[in-house]
């Protein structure tokens, strides 16, 4: 059973891919985030770089629809959310072989320079695509960044995102890895 402390969390995570706010997560809001990221990253439609980059996000879209809309009708509400997540989450290799895609989507996402670490500004560039102002992006990064040593690497990412998942404590910093959510 999923804690009030692990819905806040989840619930600020439903937030970041509901990009249109209209209460539930649809695979528009998917095309929406991939659109932001291929213009970011400069690929014109019709690019490689741009195809890559939708099918990508409509394939994790699928994804999360399969498990997630329980009624198929095409929307992920908060309910179904939180219901996917608290089912993923007791079945521990779920968790890690999805944490495993996430990790590998955020670093896809994030890495503009393809260093293998993620700087601020490429994460400031990354909480845009999510409509999130710079000023969050920045205190969000700072609190993340546990050693301070100005990136985040692979490792780092996978142990934040598991505080984000699984930790009921509030003072661990992964609880910020989308952002605050209080």
């Amino acid at each position: 059973m999923l804690t009030d402390f692990q819905k806040r969390k989840l619930e600020r995570y439903f937030k970041f891919y509901d990009t249109n706010d209209n209460g539930y997560i649809e695979q528009e809001d998917y095309e929406i985030i991939a659109r932001r990221l291929a213009k970011a990253r400069g690929w014109q439609e019709g690019t490689p770089g741009h195809e890559i980059v939708m099918q990508r996000f409509r394939i994790d879209w699928q994804l999360l629809a399969n498990f997630a809309d329980d009624n198929n009708d095409a929307q992920v509400t908060l309910d179904e959310w939180f219901a996917y997540h608290e089912h993923i989450f007791m079945v521990d290799s779920k968790f890690r072989a999805g944490q495993d895609d996430i990790i590998s989507t955020i670093f896809a996402t994030i890495d503009i320079n393809g260093s293998g670490m993620i700087h601020e500004s490429e994460f400031t560039k990354f909480f845009a695509l999510y409509g999130l102002d710079a000023d969050t992006a920045r205190e969000t990064f700072h609190k993340i960044d546990e050693n301070g040593d100005g990136v985040l690497t692979r490792r780092e990412i996978a142990k934040l995102f598991h505080q984000f998942v699984k930790s009921n404590d509030p003072k661990e910093p992964g609880n910020w890895l989308f952002g605050p959510f209080e």
